[in-house]
This record gives C-alpha cells, sequence and structure tokens, in this order.
C-alpha cells in the first residue's frame, strides 16, 4: 500500500505461488500521507500564521469598531435604505461581537500581544536556579498551563547530586494524543542561571513550547505528542538525564523524533541543528517548512571543523535522547559565523556580533533585548512557534521496516487456482481510505492483467488483455486502528493449464519466486 505521506515500510508474510510445483509471490505495503504548510523579518507583514497553520490573525480595532489589520469584515448594502454603509442595530451588534472576541482571542503572531510573549514576561521575571522556590513557582506554571489547555499532565520528581550537593527537581509532562501511540517528544528546559533572569536561556523555549501547545490543542495529529519542561538543566542536563533513565525499550522505540528548544530569542540568526546522516531527516523537514514559510530559521554551515554543518554540540537536552538512538532537533538562536580573537570560529557560544554572549550574563533579561534590538524578541518567538507547529502537524519519518505490519489469512498462491485472502494491515494511524494505494510487486494491482494463452502445443499464443486478476473481493474498510480487506487473486493467464506449448509454459516461471508487496 502506498499513502501520500511517507509514513512507514511495512514488511509483509510472503505468499506461495505454485504451479504444481511450489513457487512465491509476496507483497509489500508503503504507506504515505499529503503534506500541508502554512506562513519578521521575512514573515507576512502582521506576523499573522494563515490558512491552516494559524489559529488567529492580528487585529485592531478603531473607537469606531473598525478593523484596521488583518480580518476583514464583510457588508451587506442591501439592509439598509439609501446609505448602503449603514447598519440595522442587530447587525451592528452582531458586528460588534464578532470583533470583540476576535480582539480577545489569543494571538500567535509578532508581537508583544502573543501568547508566546506573556507567558516569556511571565517566566523571566526571576531566575529560576535548579532546587530553589523560583523553579517551583516556574514549574507550578507551566504544569497550569498545560493543565488550562486540557492536556494530561503530571510531574515527574528527581534527586541529583552536583558536586557532592543533592538536590530536587520536576520534569512537567502533558500529554496530547494523536491518532498513532507512536511519539514525538518536545522539551525546553525552565530552570536559569542565577546570573540572569534567564529570559533567552531559556524562558523562551518554554514559551514556545506553550505556545505550540496551545494552537495544537484542537488539532488532530498522527502522532501522540508529549510536552516536557525538563528541570535542573543547568547544573548538568539532570531532567533531560532523569527522563531518558526511566525510558522503557518500548517506549524509545516508539519515539519518532525529540525536539529541544534553548536559548531562541535573541541570537543574530535563527537554527535548527540535528544529527548526522540519515537521522538528520528530522531537520531538513524543519529547513522545508521554514523555507516554504519563509521564517528564515537556517542551519550552521560547518564553518567550524569539530562541527559539521547541520550539527551542534551535546550542551543541552537533546543529548540524552541521541544516546538512545532517537532523531532529534534543536532550535537554537545564535551566531556561528563569528571568529575569537585567535581567529577560531565560533562554537555558537556568542549569540550576537554586537553584545557577545547572552546567556549565563546579566544580559539575558527582556528588558535589555526589547531596548537594544526592538522587535527581535517578538520576532524570533513568532518564528520558532510557527516552525514547531507545523513541524508537529506534518512530521513524515522516512520508511522504515515494521515487522508483522500486515496479517494475512494465507501465504500460499496459486497461479492455477483462484483464491481469496483476508488482509489486515495496522499502519500505526487511523489512515483515509481515499489515499491509499495497493500494489503487488511494486505494482498497482490493476497492471496486473490477465495474459490469455489458446491453443495446442506447439500453436498456443498469447494476448495482453486489460482485465486485472487481482482485484477486491471486498474493498478496504476501518476496523478500529486497523484496514482490512480481502483480495481475491484469478488466473494470471486465464487458465489452469500452464503445460501448453509455448504458451503459458514459456512465461509462467516469470511469476515463480518471492515478490514484495510494498
Amino acid at each position: 500500500m502506498n499513502v501520500k505521506k511517507k509514513i512507514a515500510l511495512f514488511l509483509v508474510t510472503a505468499m506461495v505461488l505454485t504451479a504444481g510445483i511450489p513457487a512465491a509471490y509476496a507483497t509489500d505495503t508503503v504507506v504515505t500521507t499529503p503534506q500541508v504548510v502554512t506562513s519578521e523579518e521575512g514573515t507576512t507583514s502582521g506576523g499573522a500564521i494563515t490558512t491552516e497553520a494559524a489559529i488567529v490573525s492580528e487585529s485592531a480595532i478603531t473607537s469606531e469598531g473598525a478593523v484596521t489589520s488583518g480580518s476583514a469584515v464583510s457588508e451587506n448594502p442591501a439592509n439598509t435604505g439609501n446609505d448602503p454603509t449603514e447598519k440595522s442595530g442587530e447587525e451592528q451588534k452582531k458586528l460588534n461581537q464578532l470583533l470583540k472576541a476576535e480582539a480577545e482571542a489569543p494571538k500567535f503572531d509578532n508581537s508583544k500581544d502573543s501568547v508566546m510573549y506573556h507567558h516569556l514576561a511571565e517566566l523571566s521575571k526571576n531566575a529560576r536556579v535548579a532546587s530553589t522556590d523560583q523553579e517551583k513557582t516556574a514549574r507550578d506554571y507551566i504544569k497550569g498551563i498545560f493543565e488550562g489547555l486540557g492536556y494530561t499532565t503530571n510531574v515527574q520528581s528527581f534527586n541529583y547530586t552536583r558536586k557532592g550537593v543533592e538536590g530536587n527537581s520536576s520534569n512537567v509532562i502533558a500529554v496530547k494524543p494523536g491518532k498513532s501511540d507512536r511519539q514525538v517528544i518536545v522539551g525546553a528546559h525552565y530552570d536559569s542561571v542565577n546570573a540572569s533572569t534567564g529570559a533567552s536561556d531559556n524562558a523562551s523555549g518554554v514559551s514556545v513550547m506553550l505556545g505550540a501547545a496551545e494552537m495544537l490543542k484542537d488539532i488532530d495529529t498522527d502522532y501522540t505528542i508529549k510536552f516536557i519542561a525538563f528541570g535542573a538543566e543547568e547544573v548538568g542536563l539532570k531532567g533531560s538525564t532523569y527522563y531518558t533513565s526511566q525510558m522503557s525499550k518500548e517506549e524509545i522505540s516508539n519515539t519518532v523524533a525529540m525536539i529541544n528548544l534553548d536559548t531562541v530569542i535573541f541570537g543574530d540568526k535563527k537554527y535548527v541543528y540535528g544529527n548526522l546522516g540519515e537521522k538528520g531527516w528530522v531537520r531538513e523537514q524543519a529547513l522545508d517548512i521554514s523555507k516554504s514559510l519563509n521564517l528564515g530559521v537556517i542551519t550552521q554551515e560547518g564553518l567550524n571543523s569539530d562541527y559539521p554543518k547541520g550539527t551542534t554540540g551535546d550542551w543541552s537536552d537533546h543529548d540524552p535522547f541521541d544516546k538512545l538512538g532517537i532523531p532529534w532537533i534543536y532550535f537554537e538562536s545564535t551566531n556561528w559565523d563569528l571568529k575569537d580573537k585567535e581567529g577560531n570560529w565560533s562554537t555558537g557560544e556568542h549569540e550576537t556580533e554586537l553584545f557577545g554572549e547572552i546567556m549565563h550574563t546579566e544580559r539575558d533579561n527582556l528588558t535589555f533585548m526589547d531596548e537594544k534590538i526592538p522587535g527581535r524578541v517578538e520576532d524570533r518567538l513568532y518564528s520558532y512557534t510557527t516552525l514547531l507547529y507545523n513541524l508537529l502537524k506534518e512530521i513524515n519519518p522516512p520508511a522504515e521496516v515494521v515487522e508483522s505490519a500486515m496479517a494475512v489469512s494465507t501465504n500460499l498462491l496459486s497461479m492455477t487456482q483462484e483464491k481469496t485472502i483476508d488482509v489486515s494491515v495496522d499502519l500505526g494511524y487511523t489512515p483515509d481510505l481515499k489515499n491509499l494505494t495497493w500494489t503487488f510487486g511494486g505494482k498497482p494491482f490493476d497492471q496486473w492483467t490477465v495474459i490469455e494463452c489458446k491453443g495446442k502445443d506447439g500453436e498456443g499464443d498469447k494476448k495482453e488483455t486489460n482485465d486485472p486478476f487481482i482485484t477486491f473481493a471486498e474493498e478496504p474498510k476501518l476496523d478500529g486502528d486497523k484496514v482490512v480487506a480481502k483480495i481475491k487473486f484469478g488466473l494470471p493467464f486465464g487458465t489452469d493449464n500452464l503445460s501448453a506449448r509455448p504458451y503459458p509454459r514459456r512465461i509462467y516461471p516469470q511469476l515463480l519466486g518471492i515478490m514484495t508487496l510494498l
């Protein structure tokens, strides 16, 4: 099967095709689904996310109640006398209610009125050092936001030791069920160092995560999404290390990818990093979305030879997941195009050319950033939230082998006997049946056409027809999360006598052997 969004390559039970002599042809099923995209420094002028990618667009309302940007309200001039712009009292009342509702709706744009900026301002009022009351206050704020959005939320407490000192912190975990129980983990640490209020590092990452969580709360996703606010990152990745230590083998194998958000609001450039090699597919998909929406998120070019293009170091919460072999990406705003005094290329430790390092300094506060480069904070929040939202909706793992995804009632088929088999396929999510394409041996069913063979030995001939010999005895349907169908395999040569010469005797061996159903 092939669905229009590459989800997985399913290894199927081999079916044996016989013609008096045992032989086989088998099948594979591939599934893919369609992509959906939507849309700073480089995005839309109002900062609004459009169509499916958006929840709300920004609108300004004048004292007269007119929309000055964002939404437009159409009017029906037929309701009044001579003045087509005049409205009845009831119409005006409805219009005012509409405008008021839109003005009060949460915003996810590049303004200080956005949901993300609000979270950022709340979380960065104070430093949130691990094991302190301020860290616990931030934990409770995050938990309350997730619960208010309707997510099942729990707190995972843990103890740790650093430099001989015992500490206690917590991870906040919120779950959004998807069509599949396979999961994507989104993580951002909420603690900070004591030198600053930690606006960029890392109230910003948490704010983006909370913004995307709110945008997605009423959106169906193919995969389950697990949002995790990690505690105690600044004292040695303690929260993410503890979480991964508690993952079962089943959860590890069930995790499609991990997305890490750390220090995203004030660097000169907007980056996404990821694995080397085939596991870098998550980064590449994020880059494609960024390009299509003109978000300006790029990857570092490998100017520092210690960090190949597209990668980064092991200094944030993606690292424990990387050690488990889970594909990851990491959003960060910094500047890899700078050199130190010795002429060495940056490792991204200095976020800005003008002000140098921001994280772990007194400059990491919202007042400084808003004053020094107005609009940058809002742009970064908007760009990363938009990118995360779209990526979580459309994340599309490459094909992978999944054993026992298809069950068949028999693996024995015959070229001399018609046979109907029952098929049950678990794709890992509930598909749209009209987007499924069934194939056998790499070809759609309707391309497996009958070759008629007639005549006596030595006088036989063959004729290709347009009649498929593989058809549905019963059309595919859903049985819970599984796709079930009955497939009829007819006579490939229109006869049960395969011994006639020259045909089909000369050609039936072409169907012998094992083929794959894709």
